[in-house]
């Protein structure tokens, strides 16, 4: 896996700026509350649009200001797991972690859900 990011969003009187590339399976963010880890997020999973930049995942382009560029979060196929429980309240937690996985072909699920799940 390969994610690049150069990206930059203003929220108000934030302003966050990110250049990363990640190679490897997993990674993590951290830092203090209101640091922007979850800004972070939103932007490289779509919920929210770059002010500038690109998001490149696999050579493939998520967003590109110039090139105007940005694929909406369904076509991004990346995943996010909140804290709190905002998405499907009228869901079951493994009906939420199952949400995404069925609407996966089986042939490109590369995750045990069931190992997800023992892991959380």
């Amino acid at each position: 896996m390969k994610l690049e990011v150069n990206i930059s969003k203003r929220v108000g009187s934030f302003h966050s700026r990110t250049i990363f590339t990640a190679t490897e399976k997993r990674c993590g963010v951290f830092g203090p509350s209101g640091s922007g880890k979850t800004t972070i997020l939103n932007l490289i999973a779509g919920l929210l649009k770059p002010d500038a930049g690109y998001i490149r995942l696999n050579g493939a382009t998520l967003f590109d200001a110039h090139k105007k560029i940005n694929l909406s979060p369904e076509s991004r196929r990346i995943g996010v797991v909140f804290q709190q429980a905002h998405l499907f309240p009228h869901l079951s937690v493994r009906k939420n972690l199952f949400y995404g996985f069925n609407r996966t072909v089986p042939s490109e699920r590369n995750i045990d859900p069931d190992r997800v799940i023992t892991m959380l």
